[in-house]
């Protein structure tokens, strides 16, 4: 995502999931509320993917907008079980 580079940020994780889907749907989620965030996947980019179990997805942001990333997360409720109402 284009951006403003920041030379001093510091990366730090926000969340782990037991799969890429989840770490992308976060990702998605992130992105389009304006906070950079990438995704270490842990399975060598697929070609190794029973390491992603010790691991899992990695979802990692700058440590200014962790705060705001964990709020976001919590209000959004985004791998809920869907509801047949």
């Amino acid at each position: 995502m284009p951006g403003v580079p920041r030379p001093d940020g510091r990366i730090v994780e926000l969340a782990r999931f037991p799969s890429r889907f989840e770490a992308d749907v976060v990702l998605s989620v992130l992105e389009s509320n304006g906070i950079r965030a990438i995704a270490d996947y842990g399975d060598g980019d697929g070609w190794l993917p029973h390491l992603g179990l010790y691991q899992g997805a990695r979802v990692l942001v700058f440590d200014e907008d962790l705060e705001q990333s964990r709020q976001l997360l919590a209000t959004a409720n985004l791998l809920d079980e869907p509801t047949d109402n």
